[in-house]
């Protein structure tokens, strides 16, 4: 049996469901950007209360900044680290200067911020300083994986520009060429830190209306999937045949 540990999105999630039964997926950390790990809790006042109990637990997760402590605790027992950026997209709230919240349309929904008495002030994804201040936080969580002496993966697809059946797409009013500008930055400082980072083939980037998460640059035709299946059993195939 293969434990994975995801700290990612919906990209690394639905890559984890493609796999047998031999895998299984120990944690999933999801809708938490690595500054909000790194900087831990934020405090906020209120009660997060979505429809959903994973959306629920995921805003709390993000505002506690508790995906370090969740690989420390998890990683352990985890034979592959599965990585993705994808919630990162949103960039994230400082909180009065002190911690960060990620932006995502859970916490949106959820109204906490508007309680707040601090001063939120929002960094944007691929902005100077979000970067700088992203760059310094993986660091971090690049430190926290390589002394759990486990293979980390971040899978990096390109945001589709078309679905299918050739329909161009765009992202909240941005083109898509834009986005993966943007997140090109970020995939490569994590390779600068020893990182492996999984790059699909441009051609691979198309997304799929009949997804079961619906129409998203982000949701992916199943061979973006096969893709990073096959090199995540490269990957596992190697680790297998270097054990005695």
């Amino acid at each position: 049996m293969t434990n994975i540990f995801i700290f990612g999105s919906c990209v690394a999630r639905d890559t984890a469901a493609t796999f047998d039964e031999s895998f299984t997926i120990s944690r999933y950390v999801a809708r938490q950007s690595m500054l909000s790990a790194v900087h831990g809790p934020a405090q906020l006042e209120g009660e997060v209360e979505l429809d959903s109990p994973f959306q629920t637990r995921c805003v709390e997760a993000d505002v506690a900044g508790d995906a370090l402590e969740a690989l420390r605790a998890s990683g352990a027992d985890a034979d592959l680290m599965l990585l993705d950026l994808m919630d990162e997209r949103l960039g994230v709230y400082e909180i009065d200067g002190t911690a960060f919240v990620t932006k995502t349309w859970e916490l949106e929904k959820s109204g906490i911020l508007q309680e707040q008495p601090h001063t939120v002030t929002h960094l944007q994804f691929g902005s100077d300083e979000h970067f700088a201040l992203w760059k310094e936080a993986a660091a971090r969580v690049a430190a926290d994986l390589k002394s759990l002496g486990k293979p980390a993966l971040v899978l990096a697809p390109p945001l589709a520009d078309r679905d299918l059946d050739g329909e161009g797409l765009e992202y909240l009013n941005q083109p898509i060429d834009s986005w993966n500008s943007s997140f090109d930055r970020y995939y490569d400082a994590l390779a600068e830190l020893g990182i492996t980072v999984l790059r699909p083939p441009a051609e691979l980037g198309v997304a799929d209306k009949q997804h079961q998460w619906g129409l998203a640059p982000f949701h992916y035709a199943a061979p973006m999937y096969a893709w990073f299946k096959s090199e995540i059993m490269r990957t596992v195939g190697q680790l297998s045949a270097s054990q005695p």
